[in-house]
């Protein structure tokens, strides 16, 4: 599945919004986000992760709802293993999952 730079930049924007919804991150989660910025598809730097996290989150909802279902999906899911990386689902996380999924309608997964 193809992305365009401003689709990556905006999914590096709600990853690092997930990894840091519980105020820690760890090396499980870094390694997640890092794993995912190096995928042949995706293939992005520090420019981008700089600009992922300047990216409002009005900025990045509008990129993200105008995606199609099955890049919504991908989202999704992505969000989902960032949750579970650290082993532990925190309340923020649960809390920024339902203002995304709701945000841009995701609706393949229901919960983390």
């Amino acid at each position: 599945m193809e992305l365009s730079l401003n689709e990556k930049i905006a999914f590096l924007h709600a990853l690092i919004r997930m990894m840091t919804a519980d105020g820690n991150v760890s090396p499980r989660e870094m390694r997640f986000i890092n794993g995912f910025a190096s995928m042949r598809d995706v293939n992005v730097g520090q420019a981008e992760f700089d600009k992922a996290k300047a990216m409002s989150d009005s900025e990045a909802k509008d990129i993200l709802s105008r995606m199609s279902v099955t890049k919504k999906n991908l989202l999704g899911f992505l969000l989902q293993d960032m949750a579970h990386a650290d082993g532990i689902i925190h309340e923020g996380e649960n809390l920024y999952w339902t203002k995304i999924k709701n945000d841009i309608n995701i609706t393949i997964i229901d919960k983390l």
